[in-house]
Parts: structure tokens; sequence; C-alpha cells
């Protein structure tokens, strides 16, 4: 992407007045690509999404997006941010960046601050002093800070994803930020301070987790990288959906304790889908006729869940399981959500599924369960459906109580 289109959109002009923005606001219709979302106004209209997370839960039919004009070759408008129960927030983790530079120069980390104070004896940091996209060795971080004889580098996280006020990052295994921690902790042993910032812009997050279900390796990383590396998060207020307000920031802690200890055991929900009307011979169960549409099966791993998730892709395998009579073939696995917990979740999840499907396939999966199945129908795709999304992140965010109403 050209310098120059990056910067016709940069979320932190303050004096810009709020609601004066132009923008554009559009219902999701789908995502063809990573970098592309199809949005409806009066009219469908294409939009640029500097995002490679998944944002899985704002790509649902229920969800609007805001969008700024853009000047490229193939876009006119610029996605910028997102509805989460009515709350918008900022998905452009390019433009985030200058959000990470405000924090710095404003003092608001603390270690930072420490060195300018030492250096200046002023809490601000000189505009002079701090550099962006900064290359070090194999990787290039978004600040560096040099003050006086101190060095510092910063990585600049975007979290977008935050459930009942419980921020999870990242949404999507990311080796980027895995490699973006291993040289932090290098350069910290060198002498420099170290510091990977997460910004949470807009929603009312109160503290954020390492999402372990997703990129347990991350997760790991992070914690054991706790004692060199500086980790902070903050909560980012909006003047309104396209900017951001430099007044209304606030430190939430990162909470590492959920991170550690992170074991590959827990629960997961698999998405299918079944193209055509069929009958498939399921075991003990016989002969089953399945209808066209989407199945999500319940299942759990408390003895090794990625293994679990992984044989259940596999074409070639013995028939140990009902669902290994319809994955991956005939149906085709979407989806998988792993939900990396020690406590046996399995039941709950089955009634959140229960409470959301349009039907369900008696026997199925339950034959050690209290409930009447494990696999459950849906007309469209449930992974679309802002409820199903939700009753994940309940499991993930430790927030829900299992109960149907979440």
């Amino acid at each position: 992407m050209p310098e120059s289109s990056i910067k016709k959109y940069s979320p932190l002009v303050s004096e810009r007045p709020p609601g004066k923005t132009v923008w554009r606001s559009g219902t999701f219709i789908s995502r063809p690509n990573r970098f592309t979302l199809i949005l409806k106004d009066r009219e469908p209209f294409r939009a640029y999404l500097p995002n490679t997370g998944r944002l899985e839960e704002f790509c649902t039919r229920t969800a609007r997006f805001h969008a700024v004009p853009f000047d490229s070759a193939r876009f006119r408008w610029r996605a910028v941010s997102s509805s989460l129960g009515g709350s918008p927030v900022l998905i452009d983790t390019v433009s985030m960046n200058c959000v990470g530079s405000m924090l710095i120069r404003l003092g608001h980390v603390p270690e930072l601050r420490l060195l300018a104070e030492r250096a200046t004896g002023s809490r601000e940091i000189p505009k002079a002093a701090l550099q962006s996209e900064k290359k070090l060795g194999r990787s290039r971080f978004d600040h560096y800070l040099k003050i006086g004889e101190a060095e510092a580098v910063v990585e600049v996280k975007t979290c977008t994803l935050v459930h009942r006020s419980t921020g999870l990052f990242p949404d999507a295994p990311s080796a980027r930020a895995v490699m973006h921690i291993e040289h932090l902790r290098s350069l910290a042993r060198s002498g420099m301070t170290a510091v990977m910032i997460f910004i949470i812009p807009g929603p009312e997050a109160t503290g954020l987790i390492p999402n372990f279900h997703t990129d347990p390796v991350f997760a790991s990383m992070l914690a054991e990288a706790s004692g060199e590396v500086v980790f902070r998060a903050f909560r980012v207020g909006l003047l309104d959906p396209v900017t951001v307000d430099p007044s209304d920031v606030t430190e939430v802690p990162v909470m590492l304790d959920r991170a550690r200890g992170a074991k590959d055991r827990g629960s997961y929900v698999i998405v299918l889908h079944n193209v055509e009307r069929s009958r498939i011979r399921v075991g003990a169960l016989g002969e089953i006729g399945f209808e066209p549409g989407y199945y999500v099966y319940v299942g759990s791993g408390m003895g090794g869940l990625d293994g679990r998730i992984k044989r259940h892709g596999m074409l070639k395998k013995k028939h140990r399981w009902h669902i290994d009579y319809i994955a991956p073939r005939p149906m085709k696995i979407v989806k998988s959500y792993p939900i990396r917990r020690e406590d046996r979740i399995e039941g709950p999840l089955a009634s959140r599924m229960n409470a959301l499907c349009n039907g369900r396939v008696r026997g199925f999966g339950a034959s050690d369960s209290a409930h009447a199945s494990h696999l459950f129908y849906f007309y469209d795709p449930p992974h679309e459906n802002e409820r199903f999304i939700s009753a994940l992140l309940d499991f993930k965010t430790f927030t829900g109580d299992g109960s149907p109403n979440g």
C-alpha cells in the first residue's frame, strides 16, 4: 500500500470536530478475501479492510461497518471501524500506530515516561526522539525511542476482540507477533527497554487476556517474557466512529495469569457444511437423513485438544465416533473453535447450541452425555450469527454461566 494512500486517513486528528468527518456506514454482506469487505448502504459497495485478523465477531449479518473515503486504484472506501453492541471499535490496524505514538509521547507508558523524566525532566517525550518503523536486525518495530543515552523499542498491537469487557489478543494465530516477542526479549537482554503495547480502541474493556484458545504459542511466550519485556494495555475512547479521543485513555491490566499453564485440553465446536440432502449410515445409530445446510458438532479433547480437532479433518481414519462418518466428507469442515479450559464444558456448550439451532440429530455424539444430541442443524452459516459467536466467547472469556441465555 503506497504511503500516500495510508496517510489519507488518520484516526488521530483531535482538532477535527466530532461528527464532521465524512464517512459511510454499511451492513456486512461478505468478506471475499482478507483485505476486502462487501457492505451495503442503499446499495452494495466495496471497502478496503486494513486488518489481517479474523474479525469473526464483526463479520455477522447484523454488523455495521464505517468507512472513510479512500484514494486507491481498487477501492473508493476504507473500512475504519465496526459496531459491537452499539459501540464503534476501530479495526484499522495500519492507522493504529499513530495512536501508539500518541500514547508514548503523552507519557502514558510509565517505563518510557521514566526515561524522558531522567533525560529531560519532563514526562512528555519529544517528537524528535521518536522514530517510527525502525528496522532492528530481522524485525521492523513500530516505534524506536532514543532519549539521552537510553534506547527503547515499542511494538503496537491492536485488540479489536472484546467480549463482556474482556479483550482477547490475537483473534487469529500470529507468527509475526511470536517473532516480535522473541526479538523484544533479545533486545531487552542487550540493555534496551522493550515494550509491547496493546491498544483496545473503543469498547469498555476492563482487561486483556492473551488468547491462548486461538494462539497458545503466543500466549505461552507472552507469559515467559513478562520478566524481560514490558506489556501494557490501554483502552482508548472515540469521539465518533472514525475519530480517537486523545483525552480518553485508560490503562487496563494484561492478565498473564490466564496464559500461564494453558494446556492442550478442553472442548471444541466444529461447523460443517452439507451441500445436498443425503442419507448416511452412522454406526449403531443406523441410517440418518441429513438436510442441506450447516451442522455444528460439540466435542471435547481433555487428553489432547489439538490432536482431536486435527483428527476430525483426516480422510483416512477408523470410525470411532459418530462424527467420523460425516467429516471431513461427505460434509466439509468450515470452521473449528478450540476452547482451552481445565473444566468440562461440553455439556453447557451443547445446551447453548441447542438454544440457537434449527434442529438436532437425536443421539448423535451423545452416547455418554445427558444431552439428547451433540450435533445441531442450522439453516444459515452459524459462524455469521452474532449469538453463536457470543456463545463461544462466553466460554473463552470465562464470562458466561453456560445457560442458554448466556
